[in-house]
């Protein structure tokens, strides 16, 4: 991360054309990775000792943010250096981009969690497959895994509220649908979804917001409910978690990795500078990163992909709780 800048004991790594051979074929970074380190003042001190004239921030929104800071910095020093970001989350939630690296990987790696739980749901009697998927404030991967596996029975995200109980509420459909449909269901949850009923628990080293898990939350209000109404079932809760993050890039995001490298490059040798490149409409683009942060994209209910998820799924959570 950006400790690397001016911790000594993360030291600068060269990357020589030997040392980066073959590394889109394996899993996470061999530069490393962390939450929070950005430093400013030390970072334009070793940009100018080390005269730097191009840096490339990899990352989501908080990595942008960073690289903004930097890039104001840079201009009022006079410090002839770039700043250029690349879009790179899983969660898929950087504002105006069509997609972020990683985000397809991601989805498919969700999809074999979520099969895992579908088979050991359909195992015993009234088995509940919960399977929480991440995305820290947007719900596209578990929307997209959901919209992929057809065997999803309620896909809860944090842009849309529902209710546990109540006509509309999710227990009394899970009781309903437990009844007749071969005794299971599958249910997959983002990590920030049911903040109406689940307060978050703070803000890590960046900023951002932190969630209780949900998904342990889900399951005890499942088992409960099964306890009070007598009725026997198991629940079988998964969290992929790191697992998605870990593994290879598949073959749609090394394809688009390396058209975001090269849009980046290019862009620096132009002369731009807090900027971040990417798919806009299906073109590779250049938008200023103060735009980029102005915001989070999120998923839309009303858009055609949710709705056609919806056509999947047999629970619509289409109603905030009552208060």
């Amino acid at each position: 991360g950006f400790r690397g800048f001016w911790d000594a004991t993360h030291p600068p790594v060269p990357l020589t054309k030997s040392m980066v051979d073959g590394i889109n074929r394996q899993g996470g970074t061999i530069l490393g990775t962390g939450r929070g380190g950005f430093d400013v003042d030390r970072t334009v001190e070793f940009l100018r000792r080390e005269s730097v004239n191009q840096v490339f921030v990899i990352g989501g929104d908080g990595s942008h943010r960073a690289a903004l800071a930097l890039h104001e910095r840079c201009r009022s020093e006079g410090l002839p250096c770039v700043v250029v970001g690349i879009p790179k989350t899983i969660d898929n939630d950087i504002k105006y981009f069509d997609k972020t690296f990683g985000f397809d990987t991601a989805v498919e790696a969700a999809v074999n969690a979520i099969e895992c739980a579908n088979v050991e749901a359909r195992s015993v009697m009234n088995g509940v497959g919960i399977v929480k998927l991440m995305g820290r404030d947007s719900g596209f991967v578990a929307r997209n895994a959901t919209l992929s596996h057809s065997g999803v029975d309620a896909c809860l995200l944090p842009e849309v509220p529902f209710d546990m109980t109540g006509p509309d509420g999710l227990l009394p459909w899970l009781a309903k649908h437990l009844q007749g449909h071969n005794h299971h269901a599958l249910i997959v949850i983002a990590e920030s979804a049911a903040q109406e009923h689940l307060p978050s628990t703070g803000t890590d080293a960046t900023g951002h917001t932190t969630y209780a898990d949900v998904g342990s939350w889900l399951k005890h209000q499942i088992e409960q409910d099964f306890k009070d109404r007598g009725v026997e079932g198991k629940v079988i809760y998964i969290d992929p978690s790191y697992t998605i993050r870990g593994i290879p890039a598949n073959t749609g995001d090394n394809m688009l990795c390396t058209q975001l490298a090269q849009c980046a490059v290019e862009a620096a040798f132009a002369g731009y500078s807090g900027v971040s490149v990417g798919q806009l409409h299906g073109m590779f683009a250049i938008i200023p990163i103060t735009l980029v942060v102005a915001g989070t994209k999120r998923v839309v209910p009303e858009g055609s992909l949710y709705q056609r998820m919806l056509e999947r799924v047999s629970f619509r959570p289409n109603t905030a709780p009552s208060q």
